[in-house]
Formats: C-alpha cells, structure tokens, sequence
C-alpha cells in the first residue's frame, strides 16, 4: 500500500503587488479508491481579472472533486480514456465560463492551468500554458510537462529582444487543448506543481538537491526552494506543491 504527503506555498513573490497565483491540495478516500488532486493556476497578470480567473479554476475543480468523482467512481468510470475524457470536460467547462465572464467584463482574462490527479497507483497529468510539473524519480528530475509557448520579438526603449508568450491557457481561446500524460507511481517518486515564478528564479540542480532530501516534508520543500531565490529577485508570484509517494505504515492512517 502506498500513501501520499504534500504541501505547498503561494506567496505574492517580491515585485508583484497582488498574488494572481492559485492552488489546491486534495487527498483522501473516494468510493473506496485512493485519489489525490493538486492544482497550481497562475492567473495571467497581464491580463485584467488574472486572479479572479485562478480561484475560479480552484473552486470547480475543488467542486469536481466532490461531486463529479464520487459519481464518476460509483459508475464504475475508471478506465484511463474514461478519466481522459472526463478532465478534459471539466477543463472545457471551466473554459467555457471563463470565456463568458471575458465577455461579460469586456476584458480578455486568463490562467495557466497545472493539474496531476492520482487514482489509486495512476498519475494523469493536464498541463495548459506554462506552469510545470517534475518528477524526480530514482535520482533523476524529469519535466512531465511542455510549455505552450512561443518567442516572440519585443522591442522596448529601442532595443528589440524575444520573450516567451502563451500560446494556451483557460479564458482566452475557445477550445482549450491541454498538455495530457499518465503513467504509474512507484515508491519515493516525488513531483513538483510549481508556476514559472518559481523555475525562472531557481536552476534546476536547487529543485533537484531539495527534492531528493527523503528527509525534508513537502511543504518544508516548498518552503527551501522559496529560499533558495536571492532577496529581491522573485520577479512574479510563487506557487510550488509538493507530493510524496511514499509506503503506508501497517495500522496508521492519516
């Protein structure tokens, strides 16, 4: 039997002066499976509504978890095209009710969307935008996603210089098409969830030398690679969740 510990941190970062960042940890029995659904949405802040839009995203996959999985598990939908197409519904949703509240406002709003659900010992992954999630799995770090991206030329005060510019996200175009992937758990796999705050202000060899601490919880991990930033140089929100794939203790529960 396995289990899974977690923690996490969202933080307005040291130039920003609102957090657009949102995030959610879910973990527990469901119809007598083990599932688990962690959530990192950065709300877009060059966009008006940035954070309304993350916390919208939250709170229906917050919904979803408790309404639409039980139901989804009693009707016995656990194949992985079943849960494939059931995420993808609810992402479509949510993007729906994002585009209606753009119009509403008369203001484009949006959000990357990070999301890594576990039934039983399946991971699945729906990634949009560019939020990340790794995995550091027997020594090595592994980045399960792919930015939706691309390099676009900028010119400001004269000089012209390439930035990387969304090319998804939820809110913006009509039909969301997420990043998809799944696999299986093993034992001491670690992932992280984590907005482009954090990996643009900390190299990869500082993530990698705090998650392989077996030692160090995951919310105390969030916390070291908060850190490990140099004073004054978090540029944009942080937002990190860690997860933990470790083996359940015969007679203890959570």
């Amino acid at each position: 039997m396995i289990t899974i510990t977690y923690g996490g941190i969202s933080e307005i970062g040291d130039r920003r002066s609102s957090n657009q960042d949102s995030i959610l940890h879910l973990y527990g029995t469901v119809e007598g499976h083990q599932a688990g659904l962690f959530v990192v949405a950065d709300g877009m802040g060059g966009l008006a509504y940035g954070r309304e839009v993350s916390s919208y995203i939250i709170s229906e996959l917050k919904r979803w978890w408790e309404i639409d999985l039980p139901q989804m598990l009693q009707n016995g939908y656990t194949k992985e095209e079943e849960i494939q197409e059931l995420l993808d519904q609810e992402i479509w949703d949510i993007n729906q009710a994002a585009l209606r509240f753009g119009k509403q406002t008369g203001k484009r709003s949006g959000s990357t969307l990070s999301l890594l659900f576990f039934l039983d010992q399946r991971y699945f992954i729906k990634n949009l935008g560019d939020s990340r999630i790794y995995r550091l799995r027997r020594q090595e770090l592994e980045r399960l996603t792919i930015d939706q991206t691309t390099l676009q030329p900028v010119r400001k005060n004269g000089t012209l210089y390439y930035k990387n510019v969304l090319t998804m996200c939820i809110g913006v175009l009509d039909v969301p098409v997420a990043y998809s992937a799944c696999g299986y758990v093993k034992l001491k796999d670690c992932y992280l969830l984590c907005s482009d705050g954090l990996y643009n202000c900390l190299k990869e060899d500082s993530i990698f030398s705090i998650m392989q601490d077996g030692r160090t919880e995951p919310k105390e991990m969030a916390v070291r690679m908060r850190g490990h930033i140099p004073p004054g140089k978090a540029f944009d929100n942080i937002s990190a969740i860690l997860v933990r794939i470790e083996e359940k203790k015969r007679g203890v529960g959570r």
